[in-house]
């Protein structure tokens, strides 16, 4: 479980161009939405919003905007599996969901964790 925090960290760290956080803490949920929010502001996407579902408060929904698109599909896939670890981890069963603008699904996971890109539907 630590492993898998501390990788899912230093990925999102690698992914965006900054420091990992500190030491193996678990972020809470705020910290989450708020990390993924401010570290978008300087990504090559954008991110329009990050927050969890009013509804279903372990349901984290992040809608990029159409230069989601252009960002190398690998690069999306790693950054998808690196936000679903730690919302996880700081949301209990928490479950992510990458939109676009119009709440389509972006990405879908496997039972593994492992990020599925999904073509962005037709306007």
């Amino acid at each position: 479980m630590h492993r898998r925090r501390a990788l899912a960290s230093t990925a999102l760290a690698f992914l965006l161009g900054g420091a990992p956080p500190g030491g193996a803490h678990v972020l809470d949920p705020e910290q989450v939405v708020a990390e993924i929010r401010r570290s978008a502001r300087d990504a090559d996407f954008a991110v329009l919003a990050a927050a969890a579902d009013r509804a279903l408060p372990r349901l984290l929904v992040v809608a990029v905007d159409a230069r989601w698109a252009a960002v190398p599909a690998e690069r999306r896939r790693r950054l998808a599996e690196a936000w679903r670890v730690l919302w996880r981890e700081s949301a209990y069963q928490g479950v992510l969901a990458v939109t676009d603008a119009r709440g389509a699904s972006l990405v879908t996971f496997d039972a593994d964790g492992h990020a599925r890109l999904r073509a962005p539907a037709a306007p």
